[in-house]
């Protein structure tokens, strides 16, 4: 499975909320852009959730090294 990247996956969402605002769409077609924009929410959520954690985890390492070195 190919890894998520984050960029492409807003891009895509931009894409979806520019089209839904800008064209007349049938009614299934803006149902399953809506639903397809929702999963692209969640998952930018999780890759900045993940993203937030790997972050602190790694300042948290620094902070005891550091500590490690007083």
């Amino acid at each position: 499975m190919a890894q998520k990247s984050l960029e492409k996956e807003l891009l895509e969402l931009e894409n979806i909320v520019a089209r839904l605002s800008a064209e007349e769409l049938p009614l299934e077609e803006a149902l399953a852009l809506y639903t397809k924009g929702v999963e692209l929410s969640r998952s930018c959520d999780e890759l900045l959730s993940a993203a937030r954690q790997t972050v602190e985890m790694g300042k948290m390492e620094l902070e005891g090294e550091a500590n490690e070195l007083e």
